[in-house]
């Protein structure tokens, strides 16, 4: 599939040109690149000609919340892709250039953000039954018996993985931050009921949808988590809540005086906890 849209992207045949001029998006957005190949050459130059300091940009940003004695070496890949900005797999962490060309601080802000996603890969704690190479979604997953805590288990931990990644590096900020954390809250409440109180898996993973898409208010109301837990324990406090997971970083956030989530999901948290950790209680 990718070999005949390289063809068509490349080919001059009239019916291609004319694909090509209807949209950029078309042939996987290389309609784009066929039509300015000299603009994006200029940025794949002045990209290699700065990677020291774009590398040095990335560690310094995700470096300041980084578990002592951790190492972390990995790989970033420019790439094409239709409809998405960045992505990290279990193999490589990149962003699709043709979402950016030159506009280097979007770039700047959403390398970090990205590979804060591969980082985690390396120091966040995955599904205990999880064999082979860790995926994004392993973090997001624990075998409790119950089928309900496992799905709100799951849109917990991806507020905990957005949240701290769009903490450290804000991609894309919001027009109102404090509206995005406010839905944000309200949407897991929303999430809580459609898992616990009338099940029903579908709406629960529309909310969820709901809360990631587009860099959705999830992304802020884990960001606002972060943020509390930096002004109280300083940086190596989320340092140790990525390290702990998804359950100690609401903990964490509780325990810092964080009021934005009701009583019912405080417990049930804490339920979960307990259940993980053998503890009895979160701290307050």
């Amino acid at each position: 599939g990718l070999t005949r849209l390289l063809q068509h992207a490349a080919s001059r045949a009239p019916l291609d040109m004319i694909w090509k001029w209807l949209t950029p998006q078309n042939f996987f957005d290389l309609a784009d690149l066929f039509f300015h190949q000299e603009e994006y050459a200029a940025l794949l130059e002045t990209i290699e000609a700065h990677k020291r300091d774009l590398s040095a940009h990335i560690l310094g940003a995700i470096g300041r919340y980084a578990p002592q004695g951790i190492v972390f070496r990995d790989r970033l890949a420019f790439t094409v892709g239709w409809g998405i900005a960045g992505w990290a797999t279990a193999a490589v962490g990149g962003i699709n250039i043709e979402h950016f060309k030159d506009d280097y601080d979007r770039l700047l802000r959403t390398l970090p953000h990205e590979t804060f996603h591969r980082f985690q890969l390396r120091v966040c704690p995955a599904a205990p039954d999880r064999e082979g190479p860790r995926r994004f979604e392993d973090l997001a997953s624990f075998p409790f018996p119950d089928e309900r805590d496992r799905k709100f288990y799951e849109i917990i931990s991806y507020i905990f993985l957005e949240g701290t990644a769009t903490f450290v590096a804000p991609s894309h900020p919001p027009a109102d931050r404090e509206a995005s954390i406010k839905q944000g809250a309200g949407l897991l409440h929303e999430c809580f009921e459609a898992v616990y109180d009338k099940p029903e898996s579908e709406r629960a993973d529309e909310l969820l949808n709901a809360g990631l898409r587009s860099n959705g208010p999830f992304y802020w109301l884990g960001a606002h988590i972060a943020e509390v837990i930096v002004e109280r324990e300083g940086d190596v406090g989320l340092a140790a809540a990525l390290v702990e997971g998804s359950l100690a970083f609401f903990a964490r956030y509780f325990a810092a005086g964080g009021r934005r989530l009701n009583r019912r999901i405080r417990d049930k948290l804490q339920d979960l906890f307990a259940i993980i950790n053998g503890k009895k209680e979160i701290s307050s």
